[in-house]
């Protein structure tokens, strides 16, 4: 385990864009150790924003809202039925795009449908097999 080493994270904090001080000091605060988040509103102290009361924070915790909530959007039925029925590079092609897009409940169900498609083929496949 490394340790945690306050004055050099002070200096790439001091190198990282507002906004992602924003998410690591008040909006997903519960993701660091206390003292990552103590450092990281230090610095945005030094910055001009001022804890609640800025209006940047506001901005950022909506963003952050609007991405979560593309990620949980479940992916739409004719596309389950498409990755199911076509296992292959399309299936894996559709769960990479939507995981691009940010859309991790969606890849994953594209993902889960893929691989149910190739148990399916894979069991019918044996069963033809076996019966002849």
């Amino acid at each position: 385990m490394t340790s945690f080493d306050p004055t050099e994270l002070a200096h790439r904090y001091a190198r990282e864009e507002t906004e992602e001080l924003i998410r690591i000091a008040f909006v997903r605060s519960s993701e660091y150790v206390a003292e990552a988040v103590a450092v990281a509103r230090e610095e945005l102290r030094r910055r001009g924003v001022e804890g609640g009361s800025d209006d940047r924070i506001t901005v950022v915790r909506e963003e952050e809202a609007e991405r979560q909530k593309v990620a949980d959007e479940p992916l739409d039925l004719g596309v389950k039925i498409v990755c199911f029925l076509l296992p292959s590079a399309v299936g894996a092609i559709c769960a990479l795009s939507h995981s691009n897009q940010g859309k991790t409940r969606a890849a994953a169900d594209a993902w889960t449908c893929t691989g149910l498609g190739f148990l399916v083929r894979t069991a019918l496949l044996i069963g033809f097999i076996v019966a002849n």
